[in-house]
């Protein structure tokens, strides 16, 4: 690896549509305790017409995870990839409160 922490972005993940989909509202609660895969589904959630999305900003912590072993018997974890929306933003978000 010549650029350890360099992000290189690849296509875009597209989902083919498999029939019949909902088509009311959608109202999606996320905080600072959302991670992982519910911030992942949240915004697979946002990419609906009719979808909004309410709350604070989510943890941030979205990705594959990797696990480092450290001296002692401890271990820590670290996130080994970076996961954006297909205009370049990052998932979280600073959600409006209602």
């Amino acid at each position: 690896m010549e650029n350890p922490g360099e992000f290189t972005f690849t296509k875009n993940i597209e989902i083919p549509n498999q029939g019949k989909t909902y088509t009311g509202k959608l109202i999606v609660l996320v905080n600072e305790l959302s991670q992982s895969q519910a911030e992942y589904t949240a915004m697979a959630f946002r990419a609906g017409e009719n979808t909004t999305i309410i709350g604070s900003t989510t943890a941030g912590a979205d990705g594959n995870v990797s696990t480092i072993l450290l001296p002692g018997g401890l271990r820590t974890m670290i996130s080994g990839i970076g996961v954006y929306y297909p205009n370049g933003n990052s998932k979280s978000w600073n959600c409006p409160r209602y």
